[in-house]
């Protein structure tokens, strides 16, 4: 079973990050995928019109079951129609600013705007902060001198999240902001950004798969790929972000959203790969790629199972 929307962020409105590995949590997805599809076509503003139960037998009926291969008596029902009632109650949540702490990865405020988050940051530590937005690169580099220097702004919705639902944000989240303390943080980088070679030369090997390396004013790279480069991956282009002893990469394959982080030892460690991803980000892209069409395996072999 495909689902239109990336399986994460289904699982992220469930509340589970286990959606794709039983029968329980295809049917639950699927039911989810059909409501948002429903809103993309028919909306703005239908999600409101829904309950659980009517989602799940509308879009969960016996001939869904039948082509699925799926026994209606093996699978929870109670199960996927609180799956499907927790994600509605998330769709219909507002959007606004959830502010994560970038050294314990904790949700430590959310606001209406990011003013509103800010200052609630504020009154928690007791003083007004020096915020300063950042590129990702120089979030990373920066060495915390307090527990309230560094946090990452996602626009997302925002509700009655736990300190630890920071997953949920991530995939639910419509944009991305780096922010510090001037006043707490120091500059010491793990390593300095300038001794990683700015290349933008594709290799002769990969010039038939990528067609453009681009340097991006905020410090990220995208690579193109070539129309038989796009043929071949699903995708037309990679985007990549640098940090410190990490780096990320934004890919949309065969027309879902993936996002996925390096982090050390996965799949190389630390600020070496760092340093060869944004000195080959053509090699580091295929990569993207190939891990994309991979994770679409998967869960492609987890539907059929």
């Amino acid at each position: 079973m495909g689902t239109t929307v990336d399986i994460g962020k289904l699982e992220a409105l469930a509340g589970t990050d286990c959606l794709g590995m039983t029968d329980d949590g295809l049917v639950a997805a699927h039911v989810i995928d059909g409501i948002i599809d429903n809103e993309d076509c028919n909306g703005p503003g239908t999600y409101p019109t829904w309950t659980a139960a009517h989602a799940v037998e509308l879009y969960a009926d016996e001939a869904y079951l039948e082509r699925e291969g799926y026994d209606a008596a093996d699978i929870d029902w109670d199960g996927v129609r609180s799956a499907v009632a927790e994600a509605l109650r998330v769709l219909q949540l507002p959007i606004g600013v959830v502010l994560v702490n970038g050294d314990d990865a904790l949700i430590h405020s959310l606001g209406a705007d990011l003013t509103a988050a800010q200052a609630e940051v504020e009154k928690i530590v007791g003083s007004a902060l020096v915020w300063e937005e950042v590129s990702r690169r120089e979030f990373d580099g920066n060495a915390v001198a307090s527990a309230a220097g560094r946090y990452i702004a996602y626009i997302a919705p925002i509700g009655d999240w736990s300190a630890g639902d920071t997953w949920r944000v991530k995939k639910l989240a419509e944009g991305i902001e780096y922010w510090i303390d001037r006043d707490a943080v120091q500059e010491e980088p793990e390593f300095e950004p300038e001794t990683v070679p700015d290349s933008t030369v594709v290799p002769e090997s990969l010039s038939g798969t990528i067609d453009l390396i681009e340097r991006n004013a905020d410090d990220t790279v995208t690579a193109w790929f070539t129309e038989a480069g796009t043929a071949r991956f699903g995708t037309e282009a990679v985007t990549l972000y640098f940090g410190c002893d990490s780096y990320a990469a934004e890919i949309k394959h065969n027309g879902i959203e993936r996002f996925y982080e390096w982090a050390p030892g996965s799949p190389t460690n630390g600020a070496i790969g760092v340093a060869w991803a944004a000195g080959n980000p053509a090699a580091a892209a295929v990569e993207v790629a190939e891990w994309a069409a991979r994770r679409e395996a998967e869960e492609n072999e987890a539907a059929a199972a």
